[in-house]
């Protein structure tokens, strides 16, 4: 009687236990849906108020806008095949891939800037959860799955002004794939689990070909890794084992058919790679315009300058700090139980030593490739952060007691209770008691982490004030009006300064938002052949009195970058304006950051025509 009633109390605890892991489980599930849905509020209110109205930071965001526009009308004038030309023939050194995305959102959502800027949140979502998956599958551990969420939404580079979340550029998108491809391995034990190989290698083709580049990341991790498990089954034993195996097979799975879908498409587009990447970062004049751009001076500059970008530009401060507080909080524990648990340490170190070794690897290649190249950017960094904060926390993990659910064969046959079971039951419950202070440490790391992240994600990120935005606005918006109204289809425009905010691009994209045409300008001065680079002064003269639009600003004002134009115009631009007051008319002006902006056009418009200020 007393054994059977033992029995019993001990089932119904473990039916208990089953029932309260399952409510956890669901727990956390509605937890991580809330947080994703506030993370979507915030972002397209953030978009829509205050990134849309506004100019889009660097060059290259209003040229990714205006590519995904253009092909948007090409879809409406031609189909779907508009859509499949720009994936077999493509025309950009960087990706073929990104632009398209943008354009599928743009025709379900609008072609607006929030829903072509929506692909990012959805990258970012899709790694929040793939990350949590892995971190949680891996260690057995669900608090170290929220605290690395926690390291991940803390990273400086989500809302970096150089490049984030607000950014219409692939470096975002293919942070959040790299990162993804990453977990992927992770989850898989390094490449072992079955057809683990396929999904590792379908994420790996949509990475590269949203960015070309990053198909020396992928292939040299993936050869690296496939020649040390063949080097150590080699070394370790005569015959391979069936693990050895398993990963080998997984591994040139992943790279072959990364191979197979992504080589056809980099030979297509290996012109616009040549030009890109050899002849401007290799060979030509821009490299050392982009190297000065940056602030580089020496040697040691060069060398430093993406590990300084990857730990101040795209970790951060408050990210550093949360991993030392991590790392201490881990080796209190392990010293805490080291004598009862060293053992169990150091077998969870050496399990977790294939996937050490890859995110080491998935850290060091493009560390490595990225300050071989002489043209530097701070932007570019930020690809390695989710490798890095999957490092740590699984080096931590190692000091953390997994999870595990309650044993469900608890009655045998005999409806005695096997020792075994016992002893398992009551390993759950004290780890069920030691996870307290577990789960405290994840909800506070969360707590600080989602503060940080909501403040600065909610900030103002354009350097200019509100009144310089609406007057870069206006300028933007009279110039497109002028050139709708003026009866050439395709004016010709002037600009004597190269800046982010007021350049042909600008004034295209704009006058698509506000009047729905795709303005057909002919670049003259400031753009096309010479751009960024000095101009002699008789080209200079002849392009300025071959348009039909000319802004002129000042020769010495703002005129800081470290580009040959600026040093240049210094010499002729009395001349230029000379040349501009005797052909043209004044159209307006204005001021930005104390800076005089004037526009000037061959012929007159009626005023109300052009609005007010």
């Amino acid at each position: 009687m007393f054994a059977s009633g033992a029995i019993e109390s001990e089932f119904r605890g473990a039916v208990e236990l089953q029932h309260l892991s399952r409510r956890t489980s669901e727990g956390h599930k509605i937890y991580l849906i809330v947080m994703l849905g506030i993370e979507v509020c915030m972002f397209h209110f953030q978009v829509t108020y205050k990134i849309s109205p506004y100019f889009p930071p660097n060059f290259d965001q209003t040229t990714y806008f205006l590519q995904t526009l253009e092909l948007v009308q090409r879809f409406h004038t031609t189909g779907w095949s508009a859509l499949a030309a720009n994936i077999l023939h493509p025309v950009t050194a960087t990706g073929a891939t990104f632009t398209l995305q943008g354009a599928l959102l743009a025709l379900m959502a609008g072609p607006t800037r929030t829903a072509m800027l929506s692909i990012n949140l959805l990258y970012f979502i899709a790694l929040q959860l793939v990350l949590f998956d892995t971190i949680r599958n891996r260690t057995r551990n669900v608090d170290l799955a929220w605290v690395a969420l926690a390291l991940l939404l803390s990273l400086t580079t989500i809302f970096n002004v150089a490049g984030g979340i607000y950014d219409y550029r692939i470096d975002f998108s293919a942070l959040c794939l790299y990162g993804i491809w990453t977990c992927l391995i992770i989850r898989s034990h390094g490449l072992m689990r079955p057809r683990s190989g396929l999904a590792i290698a379908v994420i790996g083709i949509l990475l590269v070909c949203e960015r070309f580049f990053t198909i020396l990341y992928v292939g040299i991790v993936l050869v690296v890794l496939f020649a040390l498990t063949v080097l150590y089954a080699r070394l370790r034993a005569s015959a391979w084992s069936p693990f050895s195996k398993q990963r080998c097979k997984n591994v040139f799975i992943a790279g072959a058919l990364t191979a197979l879908v992504t080589f056809p498409l980099l030979f297509m587009a290996r012109t616009a790679i040549y030009n890109y990447y050899v002849a401007n970062h290799v060979l030509g004049e821009e490299r050392y315009i982009r190297v000065a751009e940056v602030g580089i001076s020496s040697t040691i500059d060069y060398i430093l300058y993406y590990p300084r970008s990857i730990l101040g530009g795209h970790l951060g401060r408050l990210t550093l700090w949360l991993i030392g507080a991590l790392a201490v909080v881990s080796v209190a524990r392990g010293v805490s139980t080291i004598r009862s648990a060293r053992l169990a340490i150091l077998v969870r170190l050496m399990a977790c030593r294939v996937e050490f070794l890859a995110l080491l690897l998935a850290t060091l290649v493009p560390l490595i490739l990225l300050t071989l190249d002489v043209s530097k950017s701070p932007v570019v960094g930020g690809i390695v952060v989710t490798p890095i904060v999957l490092m740590m926390v699984l080096l931590c993990s190692v000091f953390w007691e997994g999870d595990r659910l309650a044993p469900s064969g608890v009655l045998s046959t005999h409806s005695q209770m096997h020792p075994g079971a016992k002893a398992e039951f009551a390993t759950w419950r004290r780890v069920v008691r030691a996870s307290r202070p577990s789960a405290i440490v994840a909800a506070s790391f969360l707590v600080v982490a989602l503060a940080s992240f909501f403040v600065r994600g909610t900030a103002n990120l354009h350097h200019l004030s509100r009144m310089d935005l609406g007057r870069i606005t206006w300028l933007n918006e009279s110039i497109a009006r002028y050139a709708l109204a003026g009866g050439n289809p395709s004016p010709s425009i002037s600009f004597d300064r190269v800046v982010d905010y007021l350049n042909l691009g600008t004034v295209r994209l704009v006058g698509y938002e506000r009047f729905g045409r795709l303005l057909d300008l002919q670049p003259r001065f400031g753009h096309g052949q010479y751009g960024i680079f000095a101009t002699p002064r008789d080209e200079a003269l002849k392009l300025i009195a071959d348009s039909d639009i000319v802004v002129l600003t000042d020769p010495l004002r703002e005129r800081t970058q470290p580009y040959p134009m600026n040093a240049r115009i210094r010499e002729y631009w009395e001349e230029l304006r000379k040349s501009v007051d005797s052909s043209h008319i004044l159209l307006l002006s204005t001021d930005i950051s104390n800076v005089p902006h004037k526009v000037f056009v061959r012929t007159v418009i009626p005023e109300k025509v052009l609005g007010g200020h």
